[in-house]
């Protein structure tokens, strides 16, 4: 959007009519329309003096009235999720966002050492109806679950297809290995995966054309037996091969040292010029190792 001109009526326009304006563009129905409604508020003059004197406002009578819900209910944790629940109303969804994230870093009350559990329990809540999710926020939240309940941890896996996508290449690629960290600390939670395949095909989709973590998420899968279907060894070679020629070993032992252990990643990291040498090396370490 370019910026208005001194001449242009949008400075002088009624607030009102401004708000309506807002609310009937793309961005205010995005999957983040706080910070798609704010982006265009810093390239358009008329905008900025709305959301200076209008938006601004709005958001101080919001956390007010949030503060009547916590007041009113039962204990804050009952009251967020009301609130976390109130997001029917469409002027309301532009500052949701802001508002919960303003609550969920006030800070916890000291305790005499024991944990309160019920604090990660909300924020793991609040994840699974999030829109937008940043790289750490993501990496913090698979520490949070480490200990709810297993459909909980189910939720979290099947919540991921809505935020890779806007994770850049390389976060996308942590993200994963983490996934598969957490995957392996609970063997239940392995095994209703396999049950499930849905989830991992939504996540493959999820990536689109990022090569590098298509091939990641197949052959991590591969190593844990719950590949969806058989791996075709000529993809993974191919797959591999998206990675440059230095970088491929180090790659794989650092992202996924568990196919090196596996009938196909023999096979293809020997077959790999690029990486036969290294994987003979590997070879020779592990049968040092072994007493017999």
């Amino acid at each position: 959007m370019q910026s208005t001109s001194l001449t242009s009526p949008m400075p002088t326009m009624p607030h009102d009519a401004l708000n309506e304006i807002v609310m009937r563009l793309p961005e205010a129905e995005s999957t983040k329309p706080w910070r798609d409604v704010n982006s265009l508020a810093t390239t358009c003059k008329g905008f900025y003096y709305w959301k200076k004197r209008v938006v601004d406002i709005n958001v101080e009578t919001e956390w007010k009235r949030v503060s009547a819900e916590v007041a009113k209910a039962k204990g804050c944790l009952n009251a967020l999720q009301v609130i976390l629940d109130d997001h029917g109303n469409p002027a309301r969804r532009l500052f949701r966002e802001p508002i919960l994230r303003k609550i969920t870093k006030i800070p916890e009350p000291l305790t005499t050492g024991k944990r309160i559990t019920s604090v990660n329990n909300f924020n793991a809540s609040l994840y699974l109806m999030r829109e937008t999710v940043s790289f750490y926020e993501i990496l913090s939240c698979f520490q949070q679950f480490v200990k709810e309940p297993l459909l909980n941890k189910l939720q979290l896996i099947e919540k991921l297809p809505s935020f890779l996508p806007n994770l850049k290449n390389l976060d996308r690629q942590t993200v994963l290995k983490k996934m598969f960290d957490f995957i392996d600390e609970d063997m239940n939670l392995c095994e209703l995966l396999k049950e499930k395949n849905s989830t991992f095909i939504q996540i493959k989709n999820s990536l689109g054309d990022d090569q590098e973590s298509q091939i990641l998420l197949e052959i991590c899968l591969y190593s844990r037996k719950i590949l969806p279907r058989t791996l075709n060894l000529s993809r993974a070679e191919n797959g591999l091969k998206q990675i440059p020629n230095f970088e491929r070993w180090n790659w794989v032992y650092q992202s996924a040292p568990e196919f090196l252990t596996t009938d196909a990643g023999l096979e293809v990291m020997l077959n790999d010029p690029a990486c036969r040498k290294q994987m003979i090396g590997h070879l020779n370490q592990e049968f040092l190792k072994c007493k017999d």
